[in-house]
């Protein structure tokens, strides 16, 4: 996820099976990483992570023994977490995660099987609504962003590779091919 002027990389999958929880930041300004304070919850990959309201969120992923659906709120000024109301769309593994305004999205993923449904974040109050499930077919591992007033979902995996991208539009609450 990026905020401001640096982008973030946080938990992920190591050498095996091994999961990380550690969070770096990069500053494009002076082109350099550093260490930040490590995930408080269990270590875990393929997490969804946005930035809203000057603040970066993870959500769920899977750990070595199980998919999760916490939510954690990263924040840069103080290098704090907080762990937020957990994820309404239960717990998953590889969903795509953007924001638009203040408002957060999380798209698709896998938990026993693929995904389509849509759910927005609130962080202001922490609470989860289900929108207009994703337009194209049940995936994971895609990617989301956003540009505008517009978020986007491109790639991932459904039964092959996808090569699709996918626009949505927060105020019809409709997705639209591109």
């Amino acid at each position: 996820f990026a905020l401001g002027t640096k982008g973030y990389v946080v938990a992920g999958r190591g050498t095996g099976s091994a999961m990380a929880k550690d969070l770096w930041s990069y500053d494009t300004t002076t082109n350099t990483w550093l260490k930040k304070a490590d995930l408080p919850g269990v270590a875990r990959c393929g997490a969804a992570a946005f930035s809203a309201n000057n603040k970066c969120f993870l959500v769920g992923g899977a750990a070595v023994d199980n998919v999760l659906a916490d939510v954690w709120e990263y924040r840069p000024a103080s290098g704090s977490w907080t762990l937020r109301s957990a994820y309404s769309g239960n717990g998953r593994i590889g969903a795509a995660g953007f924001a638009l305004g203040g408002t957060a999205y999380v798209c698709g993923g896998e938990k026993g099987s693929l995904r389509n449904d849509v759910w927005e974040f609130d962080p202001a109050t922490g609470t989860w609504a289900q929108k207009a499930d994703f337009g194209g077919t049940a995936r994971k591992y895609a990617t989301g962003f956003a540009i505008g007033t517009k978020g986007y979902v491109v790639g991932g995996y459904d039964t092959a590779p996808s090569k699709e991208l996918w626009q949505y539009s927060a105020s019809a609450n409709t997705w639209t091919r591109k």
